[in-house]
């Protein structure tokens, strides 16, 4: 994937992760965000695909949803700015979708396949 957080080589993060096979689903959480030089973390778009859910949960925290075209669904959670996108938007892989809020320090983002047994 290209992102879903842009960030540089010199740049550090948690990543915590967790595969459920009943729903053959990855969840990664990152937190501990630190960038080397200032700035705001970047979210962008994985994969090219289809933003199929987009939900504001606060002033400024959002929940995403975007079918790719590999077949794959990501669900992102985040706290910051949101890029002018809306449902049944297509995005290009790579494609900036928002910025983290300066005081966010995590990032949710749940991936799974979109083929329902």
């Amino acid at each position: 994937p290209t992102g879903p957080l842009q960030m540089s080589e010199r740049d550090t993060l948690n990543i915590r992760r967790k595969f459920n096979p009943a729903d053959e689903k990855f969840e990664f959480h990152f937190d501990g965000l630190k960038k080397e030089s200032p700035g705001a973390v970047e979210t962008v778009n994985p994969w090219s695909g289809i933003l199929t859910k987009k939900v504001q949960l606060s002033a400024d925290e959002y929940f995403l949803e975007v079918n790719h075209d590999n077949g794959l669904t990501s669900q992102m959670k985040f706290k910051g700015l949101l890029q002018p996108i809306n449902t049944n938007d297509r995005l290009s892989s790579g494609e900036k979708i928002g910025i983290l809020s300066q005081d966010a320090n995590e990032f949710f983002w749940n991936l799974k396949n979109q083929v329902v047994k």
